[in-house]
């Protein structure tokens, strides 16, 4: 990647594979402000995901919004929205995606040693399929 001007990041990147006897370019492209930034990418070699585009807003020193839209030329695609949002010893992710599954992570820094973490995951499109629980303990901090 190279730095176009103070906003702008753009490059590729050539991949040779000797088992396929095949050479593939790779593209990606950034747009960077202090409160808004975009992303492009193009992986000609994913065949679920050809393509990327991204966005990342902070919002305030606390609260980050994202959005992501992945899809091919095949016509597949997914698009995923969340937030995260900070406070002084922890933090909530939640994120949705069109595939209709949606998550939820709490953690909490314990001691400035300990981190706990809390996760909660529905598919809201399989009825069948119970919203999943779990929990852990770890060391390390945020």
């Amino acid at each position: 990647m190279q730095a176009l001007n103070e906003k702008w990041t753009a490059g590729f990147e050539w991949t040779y594979l000797p088992e396929r006897r095949e050479s593939m370019f790779f593209y990606g492209a950034k747009y960077a402000s202090p409160i808004h930034n975009y992303y492009f990418q193009y992986i000609p070699m994913g065949r679920k995901e050809d393509f990327n585009f991204g966005y990342l807003g902070k919002l305030s020193k606390k609260l980050t919004l994202f959005a992501d839209l992945k899809g091919s030329l095949e016509g597949n695609s997914e698009t995923t929205l969340g937030y995260r949002l900070r406070f002084q010893e922890s933090m909530v992710t939640g994120f949705a995606s069109t595939s209709g599954k949606a998550t939820a992570v709490y953690k909490r820094t314990i001691g400035g040693l300990l981190q706990m973490q809390l996760v909660g995951s529905i598919d809201l499109l399989k009825s069948d399929k119970p919203a999943r629980f779990g929990m852990s303990l770890g060391f390390g901090a945020m």
